[in-house]
This record gives structure tokens, C-alpha cells and sequence, in this order.
């Protein structure tokens, strides 16, 4: 078995979704649905991915993890994202064939 596989995908996966996370605090910031919270600027959000990216830079290179599972990592949440878009452009016509 490789692990350095399986520990490039894993993370993979956390980068995706930290960077999921991270975008769509901007984006609900932007259209006004985060409340009065203030937070970190989009400044200081793009530092923190920043920050990420050099750190799975470190563990990559630290670890030896697959490069190429790495990148497929990345790609799980937006993969996920395109599903649920094709999934709500779809529903509404499926109910129009019933």
C-alpha cells in the first residue's frame, strides 16, 4: 500500500475545503449575509490561503506525499460544487416530465 498516496489526497481534501470555507466567507461577506461580525478583511483572507499553500508546500516536501494525489485532493470540493450546480439546474426540469 502507499501511503504517501493516500496522505497526498487527505491533504488534499483539507486544503479544498479550508479553501471552500475560506471562499465562501468572502463571498457572504460580499453579498451582505454575514451579519454586522466583523472579521478579517479580504486581505487578510487571501494571506491566511497564502499561508496554507506554503505550508502544504512544506508538507509535501517534508513528508514526500504524492504530488499527484495532492492535486486530486484539491479538485474533491470543487467537483463537488459543479455536482450540486448541475444537480439544481436539473431538478426543476425533471418536475416539469412528471
Amino acid at each position: 500500500m502507499h501511503l504517501s498516496g493516500a496522505a497526498g489526497w487527505l491533504v488534499g481534501v483539507a486544503l479544498s475545503l479550508v479553501n471552500l470555507w475560506l471562499w465562501q466567507r468572502v463571498a457572504a461577506k460580499l453579498s451582505g449575509q454575514g451579519g454586522e461580525k466583523k472579521g478579517p478583511g479580504t486581505a487578510a483572507l487571501a494571506l491566511r490561503a497564502l499561508a496554507l499553500l506554503a505550508g502544504a508546500y512544506v508538507i509535501v516536501n517534508t513528508l514526500k506525499v504524492n504530488g499527484m494525489a495532492l492535486v486530486c485532493g484539491l479538485l474533491c470540493s470543487t467537483l463537488g460544487v459543479i455536482a450540486e450546480i448541475v444537480f439544481e439546474l436539473a431538478a426543476p426540469l425533471a418536475a416539469r416530465w412528471k
